[in-house]
């Protein structure tokens, strides 16, 4: 059995700004640098068109593919894969009263920042989906601002969203 070395698209240093938010992460407290972006999609959604649409998202920006590696070199790096997909999970809150729904929200957004991120493990990236009802979802997309700033947000958004409507509406 031959061990096979990932390929790898490429590597970039972080910046002083990056190498401050990895330093903050490295410290185990509340990290200042995990993102939840949050929306709420109304209608039908045909989840399989919305998983492909960010693939496409995935492929088309690298820094969707890119993770942080510290251990054992002399400087931190960013490392972008050729191939990565987004990790999802998807919940169904349709049974739960619409009044208990923000709670819940709140307590299982906070659970996600308990855990973080694990900088090292691409792709950083983790969405989840919550049916709230027949036609409406709670979208949470999890990332860290060492890789994304708003600015680089909107335009990951604006292009998920493209590329599903491209691919529902032709």
């Amino acid at each position: 059995m031959t061990n096979k070395k990932p390929k790898i698209e490429a590597i970039y240093p972080l910046n002083s700004l990056q190498q401050g938010l990895l330093f903050h992460h490295l410290m185990k407290r509340d990290d200042p640098g995990f993102l939840i972006t949050q929306c709420v999609i109304q209608g039908n959604l045909d989840i399989e068109k919305f998983q492909q649409a960010w693939k496409s998202v995935t492929e088309r920006h690298e820094i969707m593919r890119t993770s942080v590696h510290w251990k054992k070199i002399k400087r931190p790096v960013l490392l972008v894969r050729p191939e990565k997909e987004i990790q999802w999970s998807f919940l169904d809150w349709t049974e739960t009263p619409i009044d208990q729904q923000d709670e819940l929200l709140l307590s299982y957004k906070n659970e996600r920042r308990k855990k973080g991120v694990d900088l090292d493990n691409n792709p950083l990236s983790k969405i989840c989906l919550i049916q709230k009802t027949a036609n409406s979802y709670f979208f949470l997309w999890e990332c860290h601002h060492l890789l994304l700033d708003g600015l680089s947000t909107i335009v990951i958004l604006k292009d998920a969203f493209s590329y599903y409507e491209g691919a529902t509406f032709g």
